[in-house]
């Protein structure tokens, strides 16, 4: 959850901006989290270093769906976060992207 989490706030990111799925499907992005933070960066994106390196953990078991299917089907072993760390970060994310974090939580 938290990777899709990630995927779901960053694309958020680029339509915000102006950008449109078709968009985002012509920059071949799909679930590729590296891909799509890189897009949101080349927009304008600014995140602290905490927060792009768990993004970038979470993208292998996320490309890998590595929490679906388990580490049997893929055949080796992946580095997992630590889920309240990564949840704290993913909020910061969700602050940073939102703009005015009081807005989105009174809203939702």
């Amino acid at each position: 959850m938290l990777s899709m989490t990630a995927e779901l706030s960053l694309k958020a990111y680029l339509l915000e901006r102006g950008m449109t799925d078709q968009e985002m499907g012509k920059q071949r992005i799909q679930h590729d989290l590296g891909a799509i933070l890189r897009l949101c960066i080349q927009q304008g994106l600014y995140l602290g270093e905490q927060e792009v390196e768990m993004i970038l953990v979470l993208r292998t078991a996320h490309l890998e769906h590595f929490h679906r299917y388990g580490p049997r089907a893929i055949g080796y072993a992946i580095v997992l976060p630590n889920e309240q760390l990564a949840l704290h970060l993913l909020a910061r994310v969700i602050d940073l992207i939102s703009g005015d974090p009081k807005d989105l939580r009174h809203l939702h």
